[in-house]
């Protein structure tokens, strides 16, 4: 039998690195990797290797069964965590597959939906539990708008160069979707513009104040009842 709850130590305190404290510094498993690679099918067992680590994946109905090998007292031990798998209707068919965290904190699980659980020590928990941001939660904002900005340029098949203009529509794009990826790019450019004359004087306006940066373009979102 498996424990239904597992719980973080009482010393754990990942904000005594909040430098460290991000999720691409962890080790981490995708429920969306192991659907594409179709290893959550039930009695299906697969080996996830991390340099010298292996952790042996055991798919079972509605849940996976996590087994690693830890190091205690110069003896190799075993441990098992299960993680309920809970699962939702894509809009154009299909299913998508979704962790439920299971590990307690403040005396009770943390229910938490996740795609992604992360890895510390032997225990896999999403990413609230552990304390963790993402990498662009610590950019400053000026930096955060222009790898934006750049991430859609990449997405339309130009270079990460911030000089060279955006690419022309891509083949086989809709003209509706390439015209709003080049509004968010414009917007996420003149967002970084201004916070970066904001960030110096010498570069202000002659009233003293930067000029504010223009609102991010809302993305449109279509009704899932198929209503315009």
């Amino acid at each position: 039998m498996f424990a239904a709850c597992f719980i973080l130590p009482n010393d754990f305190d990942m904000g005594r690195n909040p430098q460290h404290a991000i999720c691409e510094n962890f080790k981490a498993i995708d429920a969306r990797e192991l659907q594409r690679k179709n290893l959550l099918r039930p009695g299906l067992c697969s080996i996830l290797k991390w340099d010298d680590e292996v952790v042996i994946i055991k798919s079972e109905p509605a849940a996976i069964v996590l087994i690693s090998r830890v190091l205690a007292d110069t003896e190799w031990k075993y441990h098992f965590q299960r993680v309920p798998i809970h699962r939702t209707k894509c809009h154009l068919g299909g299913e998508r597959p979704w962790f439920n965290c299971i590990v307690c904190t403040s005396g009770k699980p943390c229910g938490r939906r996740a795609a992604k659980l992360y890895r510390v020590g032997h225990l896999f928990a999403c990413r609230h539990c552990w304390g963790l941001v993402y990498a662009s939660q610590q950019e400053i904002p000026v930096r955060r708008a222009m790898r934006r900005a750049r991430k859609i340029k990449m997405r339309l098949g130009g270079s990460d160069d911030p000089l060279e203009p955006l690419p022309q529509k891509p083949r086989g794009m809709h003209r509706r979707t390439y015209e709003r990826l080049r509004a968010q790019a414009d917007a996420a450019d003149a967002e970084a513009d201004a916070l970066l004359v904001g960030s110096m004087p010498g570069l202000k306006s002659d009233s003293g104040v930067a000029d504010p940066a223009p609102p991010r373009p809302k993305r449109q979102r279509r009704r899932r009842d198929g209503g315009k």
